[in-house]
């Protein structure tokens, strides 16, 4: 292809005869003050860019005033700008109608020109400050990843100093985790949180970029699952953001946070990540990942506690969980320690995520991963925030339910025992679990159920979310048993 430089500001300008494919161009700019593109020309970040259509959609442009869109080859389109109290003027009078090569459109700011705060997402924000939708790969036009964030990731600021990136539920409700985590914290300077859309049947509340419907998903998002083209997977995109977040802002730390189903996917990728440290500090950036009452977990090795019917639970209603932990290749007619509940029978596209087993387990003990269980979400059917009118009973598959006790394997009895493996197979494999914690809510006694708004936004919840020391952590050493928590007034009788 073609290619006039922009030495000044780093843009390559495709001649307006050349075609990137032969269905998709690009229509990229930049937005200055002045004549924007001479030399000494300050670029304009933070001005809005809105494409109308053959899609419509907006950007706002970054630190260097730049911007681009991808449309199909022969469409028509226009392009306008925009910034509070600003006027602006094109410089480049192309026609955008039947479009059928790259084209490089400048705008000039003239009056106005003072560059606003990007806009936030806090409280009382429109949808539309709230959204954004990235291209993981700008040739693929299918390739954007949509998400909730709080402030538009273009700009360097650099009061930034922590990222959290919270994975929504299994109907891909993005906006409701997305509003739980901001309500917790409230509005804070230096802190980003974005929330990802990877899968699921989106909730009716949602609202993502429109001319985003082909925005990636995932059918097995929790587990690493591939894209429709299988051009790319769930953890790719996962790391994909964190390394485009850590490139952007001068942060200190990356926390990824996960509830329920959500905290599967966090679990699970903290098992397998592979371009992310393994450790929990690399470059003086801290990575941590928060697990919020998963329905099951990803085992290192094929032990799983050892069920006891009469043990477990007893007349009282408690379950030794200590250390009782031996191997049954019999469960679940064997399947028990399949991916995602174990390490074998691995899809094919995440075996380069392996090296070795036993490697892959002294790797994930390394990982820092705080884990949060709730005595209101201990049965079979623990009540949602959603006015207590709904019910979300955790999954009970066979290989969910070797994960608890007999007759007692709940989301809170399924995160203790997980918890206590990880001491077993510690000291099993010599190797230390310092990293990781555990924090039981009692959200029996506050009235919280299966429900990610008052699991973040308990005090434990949002210290373990902005990585504040938390005390007393659950200590397998001395903690004994399970209570039996199947009447409280969370759980539907």
């Amino acid at each position: 292809m073609d290619e006039e430089v922009d030495a000044e500001h780093g843009v390559h300008r495709a001649s307006s005869a050349a075609l990137t494919s032969a269905t998709l161009v690009r229509l990229a700019g930049y937005v200055g003050a002045g004549s924007a593109g001479a030399p000494g020309d300050a670029g304009l970040p933070h001005v809005k860019v809105t494409l109308t259509g053959s899609q419509n959609e907006s950007m706002y442009t970054d630190l260097n005033g730049n911007y681009q869109f991808l449309v199909p080859a022969g469409s028509s389109n226009s392009v306008s700008v925009s910034m509070p109290g600003a006027t602006f003027t094109t410089l480049d009078n192309f026609n955008l109608n039947n479009v059928q090569g790259d084209k490089f459109v400048r705008y000039s700011c003239v009056s106005g020109c003072t560059v606003p705060s990007p806009p936030l997402c806090e409280a009382g924000a429109s949808a539309s400050d709230c959204l954004e939708a990235l291209a993981f790969d700008p040739s693929n036009p299918g390739s954007s990843l949509a998400f909730y964030r709080d402030r538009p990731l273009v700009s360097w600021n650099p009061d930034l100093k922590h990222a959290i990136i919270v994975i929504h539920g299994h109907r891909g409700d993005a906006d409701a985790t997305f509003r739980a985590v901001k309500a917790a914290l409230g509005p804070r300077t230096d802190t980003i949180v974005i929330a990802p859309y990877l899968g699921g049947s989106s909730s009716p509340s949602a609202q993502w970029p429109t001319g985003c419907t082909d925005c990636l998903s995932f059918d097995d998002w929790a587990s690493g699952g591939q894209d429709e083209s299988d051009v790319t997977d769930s953890f790719t995109q996962l790391e994909w953001l964190a390394e485009r977040l850590r490139s952007t802002y001068p942060l200190e730390s990356i926390t990824f946070a996960g509830f329920s189903e959500g905290g599967q996917a966090v679990q699970r990728f903290a098992a397998m990540s592979k371009g992310l440290p393994g450790a929990a500090t690399h470059a003086g950036l801290q990575v941590r990942f928060v697990v919020a009452s998963p329905s099951s977990y990803v085992y290192l090795d094929s032990a799983r506690l050892e069920r006891d019917d009469d043990m477990c639970p007893d007349e009282e209603g408690r379950c030794d969980v200590r250390d009782n932990f031996s191997t049954d290749d019999e469960l679940c007619d064997g399947t028990y320690n399949e991916y995602k509940h174990g390490l074998t029978y691995i899809p094919d596209h995440l075996k380069t995520r392996l090296d070795g087993l036993a490697k892959r387990g002294y790797r994930y003990l390394e990982n820092d991963v705080t884990y949060l269980v709730n005595t209101g979400d201990a049965c079979a059917k623990p009540y949602t925030g959603t006015g207590m009118g709904e019910i979300s009973r955790p999954a009970d598959l066979c290989r969910d339910l070797v994960q608890g006790p007999h007759d007692n394997s709940y989301r809170m009895q399924r995160g203790l025992v997980y918890f206590n493996y990880l001491k077993y197979i510690s000291q099993k494999w010599g190797k230390s679990m310092d990293s990781h914690r555990l924090y039981i809510v009692d959200g029996a006694q506050s009235g919280c159920g299966h429900d990610s708004a008052c699991m973040y936004g308990s005090q434990i919840g949002r210290d373990v979310l902005l990585g504040n020391p938390v005390s007393p952590a659950f200590d397998p050493a001395t903690t004994t048993t399970i209570g039996d928590y199947t009447g409280a007034a969370t759980c539907k009788q």
